[in-house]
């Protein structure tokens, strides 16, 4: 991500649209053209890097329930691994900022204590992005799996659901490290972490096939929560999933009172439903 200094800012720009929605405040989300999504506009450039060797980070973890201590703990990233980073302090710096939040559970889980969530927060002392030495990645190509602007994160809801004031209840994720992964909300644990569970349903993305605007995602195995089409037997492509861009980006005013940027929104059909992600914002 090339236009904001630390990928975390992303993380904090999606709780504060959700604490948006769920406020007082009128949002009307309004269609917006293509054309007008120059790349003067977005912000969410993402470069992608892959571990040429297993890379041990230390991260934080924040009490599930109740307000805390973290504790800190090692997260190990497999060497072949895909993560989402940038350089800190330009192309040229010898540090690496990795957005581990967007890492699938399957990769988190190595340093998750049972009651402990990942922290979301950057006042940490080891902050969420973590930061590697550089000469562990390589630089790669945006993944096919990975949907252009975009961090992989879809929220359920149409262009209506934008202009009303509830939250998303459903969080469909695809990580960089190629999981397709099902969240229902959580309201037991604090508002922040409700979609850093455990998914309700997740599978390895094994193959992916892109058609005019259409992903296509096999599976070994079937994700929970989501409708899928079963084309083998067995193997490692017996699921498909059809992820379709509805080529309909919505633009939803922000709060400049409260330097809350107005957001840009793709939006995706898959299983039958719409979801939107965010693809850039107005500041």
């Amino acid at each position: 991500m090339k236009k904001i200094s630390l990928a975390f800012l992303k993380g904090l720009l999606i709780i504060i649209g959700l604490c948006l929605l769920q406020s007082g405040s009128p949002v009307h989300a309004k269609a917006v053209l293509p054309s007008k999504l120059n790349k003067a506009n977005l912000v969410t450039y993402y470069t992608y890097f892959r571990a040429n060797k297993n890379v041990t980070l230390k991260t934080a973890y924040t009490p599930s329930y109740k307000i805390g201590k973290s504790i800190i703990r090692n997260m190990t990233i497999k060497k072949g691994t895909i993560v989402e980073g940038q350089h800190n302090g330009g192309s040229k710096s010898r540090e690496l900022l990795i957005d581990e939040r967007q890492l699938s559970y399957h990769t988190k889980r190595t340093g998750i204590l049972p009651g402990y969530t990942l922290d979301p927060y950057p006042d940490s002392k080891y902050s969420n992005p973590l930061s590697a030495n550089v000469e562990s990645f390589t630089r790669v190509k945006r993944p096919t799996y990975m949907p252009a602007y975009s961090d992989g994160n879809l929220y359920q809801g149409d262009a209506a659901f934008l202009e009303s004031k509830k939250r998303p209840n459903i969080n469909l994720r695809i990580t960089p490290d190629g999981y397709l992964e099902y969240y229902k909300r959580n309201s037991k644990v604090e508002f922040s972490l409700q979609f850093l569970q455990k998914p309700n349903g997740d599978a390895k993305i094994n193959k992916t096939l892109m058609k005019g605007n259409t992903r296509y995602f096999y599976t070994s195995k079937k994700v929970n929560g989501l409708k899928a089409t079963k084309v083998n037997s067995k193997g490692s492509y017996q699921y498909r999933y059809q992820l379709t861009n509805l080529h309909q980006p919505q633009f939803t005013p922000g709060d400049p009172d409260n330097d809350i940027p107005g957001s840009y929104d793709s939006l995706y059909r898959l299983s039958g439903k719409t979801y939107y992600t965010q693809i850039g914002t107005d500041d």
